[in-house]
Parts: structure tokens; C-alpha cells; sequence
């Protein structure tokens, strides 16, 4: 961790492993230097923090992903006549 100072405002710049099978990759995140008083004084362990917010925004754009993904097929599966999937259904369980 250092500190830098843009335009009258020092920031807190913190390095952070995010580990994924096996291969790591570094961060630096800027915070301001009161922020950072604040997240010792609560004792908030910051690295953790971002790290669980980095998993939830993968998770969320995943989400979305297949969302959309979700919606492609329900568009598709709209123009089959619900009489055809009554009798896939019924010749399903027939031939068990």
C-alpha cells in the first residue's frame, strides 16, 4: 500500500491477489486517505470487501448473460403450438 496525492487529494492505493485456478493477477485500487482511516478505524478489511464485490458483479453479469440467453430461447420455444408439445409429452411417457 502507498499513498498518492492528485490535485490536493491523496489516495490510499491498495494491491489485492485475486485468485482463480491456480494464477493470480494484482489489482490497485484508489481510495481517499479518509476512507481508508474509516475502514481501519471499523476495522473493515478492505481487500475482502473489493474481492467479495468483484465475485458479485461476475455473478450478477452472468446472470444477465443468461437472462438473455434465457429470453432467445423462450422466443423460440413460443412458436411451437402447444398442441405439438402435449403430444411430444404424452409420446414420452407412452413409450417408457
Amino acid at each position: 500500500m502507498f499513498i498518492v496525492s492528485i490535485h490536493n487529494v491523496n489516495f490510499l492505493i491498495i494491491k489485492i491477489e485475486f485468485k482463480i485456478m491456480g494464477k493470480t493477477v494484482v489489482i490497485s485500487v484508489r481510495i481517499p486517505e479518509e476512507l481508508e482511516r474509516e475502514l481501519k478505524k471499523y476495522g473493515i478489511n478492505e481487500v475482502e470487501v473489493i474481492r467479495r464485490a468483484l465475485i458479485n458483479e461476475v455473478k450478477k453479469a452472468k446472470a444477465k448473460e443468461l437472462e438473455g440467453r434465457i429470453n432467445e430461447v423462450a422466443d423460440i420455444l413460443k412458436k411451437i403450438p402447444f398442441e405439438d408439445v402435449v403430444k411430444g409429452i404424452r409420446e414420452d411417457r407412452e413409450s417408457r
